[in-house]
Order: C-alpha cells, then sequence, then structure tokens
C-alpha cells in the first residue's frame, strides 16, 4: 500500500547516531581536506589543527592511523572516518 512504510524499511535509512570522531571525519572532508591515497591501503590525511599529516592503514581489515588518539587510546579516530566514508 502506499503511505505506508514498515519499521524495518526505516531503520537503515536512519542509521546510529555518530559519535564525535565520525562527525570530525566529516569535518575534514567538508573542509575539502581529502585523504589521499599514497600506496595500496595507505591514505596521507591532513591534521585539522596544524600542518602535519596523518597516515591510515588497512591491514587484513584493521584500521590503523599514526595519530596520537589512535595510538593511544586504541578507537578509531577522526582520520580513520574521513578514510572510510
Amino acid at each position: 500500500m502506499l503511505g505506508k512504510v514498515r519499521d524495518m524499511d526505516v531503520e537503515p535509512m536512519l542509521g546510529k547516531p555518530k559519535d564525535e570522531r565520525a562527525i570530525r571525519g566529516d569535518a575534514i572532508l567538508a573542509k575539502g581536506n581529502e585523504p589521499k591515497q599514497v600506496k595500496e591501503n595507505v591514505f596521507r590525511v591532513p591534521s585539522q589543527n596544524s600542518k602535519e599529516y596523518y597516515y591510515v592503514t588497512n591491514k587484513n581489515g584493521e584500521w590503523h592511523c599514526t595519530c596520537p588518539d589512535h595510538k593511544y587510546r586504541k578507537v578509531v579516530c577522526k582520520h580513520i572516518y574521513a578514510v572510510k566514508f
């Protein structure tokens, strides 16, 4: 029927709320700072706060970044989110 949408049809469109790092990853892209692929599975991503770059890699499905947030907190950082988008 027209006008009816089942819950299971709407849920994928809504998705999960983004966390702060995902929002910051979006912000990197919104500024026009696209990650640059430098090798297979290696990307250079500009820092938001300095003129530095961080390197994001994907090895066997595991994401890694050279930034302090990922290195010390072991989290998916904004640079990884920027590459994954």
